[in-house]
């Protein structure tokens, strides 16, 4: 049967066969470039929750949490371009009373693309919601 269809003089398969393979090849392509990418999404949706989960312990926003996000980054190999926060402060300080909301948002700017595929600037944001458990006298 593959002898037939080698003698064969119609040559469909063969062009079958080629385009078959580039789409194959195309599509490979596609994920070693989006992978990485998704990758890091992942680690950052992961260090904001990680980071909000902190914050909901402390119940404030201060120089101490922004030293404990330094060392999380650090351990996920990944510091945020930018983060913001929107609170319900207690007015006047950086503390957030018992089941106050938050926000927190990261942002990273990174790349997407490699090897023959162009190279696109893209940024991916994350936001986490938060309750303070800290009650404040």
């Amino acid at each position: 049967m593959i002898k037939k269809l080698l003698r064969s003089k119609r040559g469909d398969w063969g062009i079958t066969t080629v385009a078959t393979v580039f789409i194959v090849l195309f599509v490979l392509a596609v994920i070693v470039s989006v992978l990485p990418v998704y990758m890091q999404y992942q680690k950052l949706n992961s260090l904001c929750v990680e980071y909000t989960d902190y914050i909901e312990g402390e119940g404030v926003i201060n120089a101490a949490t922004e030293t404990e996000l330094a060392r999380m980054a650090e351990r996920y190999n990944l510091t945020p371009t930018r983060v913001t926060y929107t609170a319900d402060y207690i007015s006047g300080t950086n503390r957030i009373q018992l089941e106050g909301e938050f926000v927190v948002r990261f942002e990273f700017d990174t790349q997407f693309g490699n090897g023959g595929v162009p190279v696109f600037p893209i940024t991916l944001s994350t936001e986490c919601f938060g309750r303070s458990e800290q009650y404040w006298k």
